[in-house]
């Protein structure tokens, strides 16, 4: 119950998050991949010429497959983590089952949509 109201709260936080994260640092990523691949010493110029020519394609491709799979990422995270705390809410033990089927998974995945996002932060960096 609480994925049908949760996780599209996720999803957007997961899938804005971690979009305003890849397309700010989009730039310095492209910037910094040509760097390398120019100052590396172990490759000849002809193959830096031949990369700094095939480099654009991968790095325009980055944002939008990694966007897209961040959209993905959020909407299985923004259902499936709060499905399964409702199905832990309603195992042995607990006392009143219909308050935690609905409040089990709330908190914990939008503070773990929230850890995504700083995780891919960290990552981006």
């Amino acid at each position: 119950v609480s994925a049908v109201l949760i996780g599209p709260i996720a999803a957007a936080i997961i899938f804005l998050g971690n979009s305003a994260v890849i397309i700010g640092l989009w730039p310095a990523h492209f910037i910094w991949t040509y760097y390398c691949v120019l100052k590396a010493e172990r490759i000849g110029l002809v193959l830096k010429i031949l990369a700094a020519m095939l480099l654009p394609l991968p790095l325009l491709l980055l944002p939008v497959v990694a966007i897209s799979g961040s959209l993905l990422g959020g909407i299985g995270y923004g259902v499936f983590i709060p499905l399964m705390a409702t199905f832990e809410a309603v195992g042995e033990g607990v006392a009143d089952k219909l308050t935690h089927c609905f409040l089990d998974g709330t908190v914990s995945t939008t503070a773990g949509a929230c850890t995504v996002v700083h995780d891919v932060t960290d990552f981006c960096f």
